[in-house]
């Protein structure tokens, strides 16, 4: 199993890489069973079959239609411009928790009844006035 940080690497790679920008599509299945992903006009990026590959004499994996349909929506749903803005927001939320990890941890004299006495009553205090509308 990867962790975060190697899976937001590869993703990084990826898009260095230099994809096919703007939102991808899957399009109608063809005659032979098999449905392309499109990028901007409709210009082909990847096609999707269903298929056998057969891995030995006791074992072989079926790509189904209904796989195969599946797999080209997952793909035209993972453009890069969407991929940028979830490696985006994923970073700014991890920028967001490290502030406040940083800030509950510090010994700020007006705040020790607070904090730490007990760390869980700053989350509760963050949660309480969230609720009342307060920034």
């Amino acid at each position: 199993m990867t962790d975060l940080n190697q899976d937001l690497a590869a993703l990084d790679a990826a898009l260095y890489m230099g994809p096919t920008p703007d939102q991808w599509q899957a399009l109608r299945p063809d005659p032979e069973g098999g449905v392309t992903v499109a990028g901007p006009g409709g210009v082909p990026i990847a096609k999707c079959c269903h298929a056998t590959s057969v891995l030995d004499e006791n074992y072989a994996y079926v790509i189904g239609y209904c796989e195969a349909i599946a797999n080209a929506h997952f793909i035209a749903a993972c453009s890069p411009d969407r991929i940028r803005r979830l490696l985006d927001y994923i970073r700014g939320l991890a920028l967001d928790a490290a502030r406040y990890r940083w800030l509950r941890d510090r010994e700020i004299p007006e705040w020790l009844d607070l904090w730490h006495q007990n760390p869980d009553r700053i989350d509760a205090a963050i949660d309480q006035a969230r609720r009342k509308g307060v920034e």
